[in-house]
Formats: C-alpha cells, sequence, structure tokens
C-alpha cells in the first residue's frame, strides 16, 4: 500500500472554527480573502505560493510518504466577485491581459514549483514521491464534443492540460462523477482523459462516484463495476486504475460494493505500474532464491545500473513449468507483494505442486526479470535423522517430484555453516511417496545438524527443515551402528583393536577386517542374511558387542 498526502492547498478555514494562534490565517490576514463561507489563501501572491511550498516540502521531508496529492479545490467554486482586482494589479509582472487567464497561471505557477520541489527531494534523498492532482472532471464545456457543464478551467481556474503539457503531474485523477451515458457520459469524458494521458505520457486515474450509491442518485453497484471495466479496456491504455470515493461506502460495503470488488475485479493483489518519465532503470533480480521447509526465501541482489536497490519483491505462484513460461506477466499468478526477503507458505502450497518466482521492485515499481529463480518444487520433504552409535540415520522422504536431480545432504556442528557430505540420486517426477536415506560417520562427539538440499534438472534448489543430534560416548566403550544395518556398520572407539570379527549364532566368522592403529571404521556387509549377530575386537583383551 502505497501512502499519499492528500491536500486542500489554498483552504485556511472552513465556516466558523476556532483558528490557532500560529495559523497561517491569523499570522498573515492578508494572505486571505473569503467568499461565502470559505477562507482562503490568495493564489495570486508570490509569498502565498511560497509558504505552501514549503509546507509540503516539509511534509515531504519529515514523513515517509508516497505522494503528494491535491484536492480539486483551487479558487472557489462559488466564482470570484473582485476579492482579488488589487492583487492582480500588484502581481502581473509578466503582464497577462485577463483576470481569468493571470488567476490560471497563478495556479500553475503553484502546480510547478511543488513539483519541482518534490523533484529535488526525490534526487537527493533517493526516493520517488509522486505527485497528482483531482480536477473536476470537465475540464472545458464542450470537451469532448457533447460534454456540457461547470469546468475546471473556467469556474475553478484550473487548467490541468497545461500541468499535463508541462509535465509537472505525474498523474492527473480528474473526478469523473457520472453515469455512463447521460449529458456528462462517463464513456466519453474517460477516453477523452485516455487521450490527453497519453498525448502527454502521464497516468490517468479517474475519480468515481461511491457517495452516488447512498445518496439520493441511489446509483447501484453494477453501476460502479461497470466503469472499472471501462478503466480496464484495452482501448484506455493510460488509465492505470481509479480513486474511489469515498472509504464510507467500501467500509460500510454500501450494497455489497466491497464484497462485489473484492470477490470480482479487485480479486488479485496488484501493484501500481512504473512511471517511465521519473525513471525507467530496472532493478537486478533477487539471488539464492530457496525454499526452506514452509518458507519461500531470498537475497538482495546487486544495486542496479541506477544505484537503486529492491524496495518490495513480488512473489508468484503457478502450477506448472509451462505456466510459469507462458503467464510470466499475468498479474492473476501474484502470490504476496512484500518489503522483506521471505514469506511462509500456506500449507496448500508446501503440501501442492506449486512453482515460486520472485521478481524485485524498485522505489518506482519498475520491475526485474525473474525466470530463472522458478522454484521447482519437491513437496512434502520431510527428514528424520537417528543417532546408532556414531552414526547419524539421515532419512528423508517427499510426497511429490517433479524434474528433480539429486539431493545434497548437508551437515553442521553450529547450525549456520554447512558443508557437504554426499549426494543422492532423485527420482526425476514422481507422485508418490519416495524414501531416501544415507548414514553419516561422526568424527568426534558434539551435536550435528542435518538439511538436504533438493536440486532440480536446472539447477534450482530448495532446502528442506533442519534437524540435529547429540552425540556422545563414555569411556573405552566400542560404539557402533546403525543397529540394525543393512549394508555395512560404523564402529569407533577402537582403542588397540587389531582385528574385527563379524561371527554368527553359530560361531562361524562371516567377515573379518584387519586394522592398523585406526580408531574408526567401517565394515561392508551387504549380503548377510538377515539375523543375529556378534562383533568380536581381539587386541590384547577381547571385547563384544552383540548386533
Amino acid at each position: 500500500m502505497q501512502l499519499h498526502a492528500w491536500l486542500n492547498p489554498y483552504r485556511a478555514k472552513q465556516s466558523t472554527p476556532v483558528l490557532a494562534a500560529n495559523h497561517v490565517a491569523v499570522l498573515h490576514p492578508e494572505w486571505t480573502f473569503v467568499s461565502g463561507s470559505l477562507t482562503m489563501l490568495n493564489p495570486g501572491l508570490p509569498q502565498v505560493r511560497t509558504y505552501l511550498t514549503l509546507v509540503i516540502a516539509d511534509i515531504a521531508d519529515r514523513y515517509d510518504i508516497d505522494g503528494i496529492h491535491f484536492d480539486d479545490y483551487f479558487y472557489p467554486s462559488a466564482g470570484m466577485t473582485g476579492q482579488d482586482t488589487i492583487t492582480f494589479k500588484e502581481n502581473n509582472p509578466t503582464g497577462i491581459a485577463t483576470i481569468e487567464d493571470w488567476r490560471r497561471n497563478n495556479v500553475n505557477l503553484m502546480i510547478a514549483r511543488v513539483y519541482d520541489t518534490l523533484s529535488v527531494i526525490n534526487a537527493s534523498g533517493n526516493r520517488n514521491i509522486l505527485f497528482g492532482v483531482s480536477p473536476f472532471g470537465i475540464w472545458k464545456s464542450g470537451t469532448p464534443a457533447g460534454i456540457t457543464g461547470t469546468s475546471s478551467y473556467s469556474a475553478l481556474y484550473c487548467d490541468p492540460i497545461a500541468w499535463l503539457q508541462a509535465g509537472k503531474v505525474d498523474y492527473v485523477a480528474p473526478q469523473l462523477y457520472w453515469k455512463i451515458t447521460g449529458a456528462q457520459d462517463y464513456n466519453a469524458l474517460l477516453k477523452w482523459w485516455n487521450d490527453q494521458g497519453i498525448m502527454y505520457n502521464r497516468h490517468i486515474y479517474p475519480g468515481l462516484a461511491l457517495y452516488k450509491m447512498s445518496d439520493a442518485n441511489n446509483w447501484a453497484t453494477a453501476e460502479i463495476e461497470n466503469q472499472v471495466s471501462l478503466n480496464r479496456n484495452h482501448s484506455h491504455r493510460q488509465v492505470k486504475g481509479q480513486v474511489l470515493f469515498s472509504t464510507q461506502q467500501i467500509i460500510a460495503n454500501i450494497k455489497g460494493i466491497k464484497t462485489s470488488l473484492q470477490t470480482n475485479q479487485f480479486r488479485y493483489k496488484s501493484f501500481t505500474p512504473a512511471m517511465p518519465w521519473k525513471d525507467a532503470v530496472c532493478p537486478n533480480m533477487p539471488v539464492n532464491v530457496r525454499r526452506e521447509a514452509d518458507t519461500l526465501r531470498w537475497d538482495a541482489p546487486a544495486p542496479g545500473a541506477d544505484g537503486d536497490l529492491p524496495k518490495k519483491y513480488v512473489v508468484y505462484r503457478f502450477a506448472d513449468m509451462a505456466q510459469a513460461v507462458a503467464h510470466i506477466n499475468d498479474g492473476k499468478k501474484v502470490y504476496a507483494i512484500v518489503p522483506g526477503n521471505k514469506i511462509v507458505l500456506s500449507s496448500a502450497d508446501v503440501s501442492g505442486n506449486s512453482y515460486f518466482m520472485v521478481t524485485s521492485l524498485d522505489k518506482n515499481n519498475n520491475e526485474s526479470e525473474g525466470g530463472s529463480v522458478v522454484i521447482l518444487p519437491v513437496t512434502g520433504l520431510n527428514v528424520n535423522v537417528k543417532l546408532s552409535g556414531y552414526t547419524a540415520s539421515v532419512k528423508w522422504t517427499t510426497l511429490t517430484e517433479v524434474n528433480t536431480r539429486n539431493f545434497e545432504v548437508e551437515r553442521s556442528t553450529d547450525g549456520s555453516n554447512y558443508k557437504y557430505i554426499t549426494n543422492v540420486a532423485a527420482a526425476g517426477t514422481s507422485n508418490g511417496e519416495r524414501n531416501y536415506s544415507i548414514q553419516d560417520f561422526l568424527p568426534s562427539a558434539g551435536t550435528y545438524y542435518y538439511r538436504i538440499k533438493s536440486i532440480d534438472r536446472y539447477g534450482r534448489s530448495s532446502f528442506s527443515e533442519v534437524q540435529h543430534i547429540i552425540y556422545r560416548y563414555a569411556g573405552d566403550e566400542i560404539v557402533l551402528g546403525p543397529n540394525p544395518f543393512q549394508s555395512g556398520i560404523n564402529i569407533s572407539n577402537l582403542h588397540q583393536v587389531k582385528r574385527l570379527d563379524i561371527i554368527d549364532l553359530s560361531g562361524r566368522i562371516v567377515v573379518s577386517k584387519m586394522l592398523n592403529n585406526q580408531q574408526a571404521t567401517r565394515i561392508e556387509a551387504p549380503n548377510l542374511t538377515a539375523g543375529f549377530y556378534n562383533l568380536k575386537g581381539l587386541c590384547c583383551m577381547n571385547n563384544f558387542k552383540r548386533l
């Protein structure tokens, strides 16, 4: 979510509230004029423009905001009745001919100054504070053809087309508070504003009148839904979203509008599109994307070509590799948008056959590539480690596998730094439970941590959860394991033992091995018949261990 500070820049006082002693209208009453019950800062005064710019700069400096947004209040909608006649005469250095054009220029100067101020703050602090305005929905009566009504240009003396032409706004959010069809046709106005966005390379976010669902207009839910659909029509490519006025109708779920939008048009997660005129350099993709048990993790990449690091990451979820290739830009596949470098997966996605891809977003929401970081799943990976003698018996199972190449067993003595122990071939593709195991000979007493790294045929990998065991031994007792064994047995603590014999219950030596001062060894015996055996160690004294 982004946070934009929404301001009515010129409004100083509405009706009769008691203002603070340090309020600008109290300190500088000469900067204001009155229109009905409204006290306004005079847009024609240079000191007012300076004051407003300083206030906005202070907001941007002190708060971690994502944008500054002006409402449609400029000159009063009730009209001017000569309140600024003297100001026009005394503050018109370029000799603008009419007071109407002069008023529009005053607003233009303030808009440009705010935009330039924010640009300096962005550049010095490596930020991306946006600046936008929501003007009245009709620019001029008669534009586009067939549209008539109160206009921002003539009634409020604001000219959003001039701001677009000068490149002094990042977006406009025209208040299109009318229905589809009618005297002020939403569809016709939307098309016209979209064309202006295309012409001047700026985004358009039309305002929708949700408040008319709960007032005397009694709009149906379908009206808002249809307007959202029009906004998303491919012919309106510069319309990047909408502004819903107001939150009251959303919170109260008037006529089920919240439920309807969440269930249908706002069903999927999304992020605002990048503004290429501000920054078109994409960040680097995240590195070392991996799955550890139920958590997907990744590491931040090196800074991009413009020095930007990711601000957020987008996690995509696909059903299979073909879908990941064909739907890489499909917003329906967005699983989560997170600021950190991990996300805990739902239990359904841990056990399901899901592919995940992670991309980076920079401060302008430029998105990195992500195709090479798809995580190929091994589902239901469960690891169990048991101690048998001085041998760690490491076993793991998988419920399903797709294109797995191999597993690597890693061991650590501190729980942080892992070393490769051995490699085990994987099933490749399997829809049933698979079992794997290895025996690891422990060199000394201590705590040992194990994890399994699964690797697919493309080299992508993920990690299991970590399991640990504690190995202790006492005195001169011979330690052996695993017990029982299948293919061989590991034996340690062999002080002065010269020979080891495995003897069956009839007393016959079935396997024998000579030692040369080894403290530990392994006897391979893959062909022994299942049963009970004794282990005999020969030296200056005999030690026995029943198997």
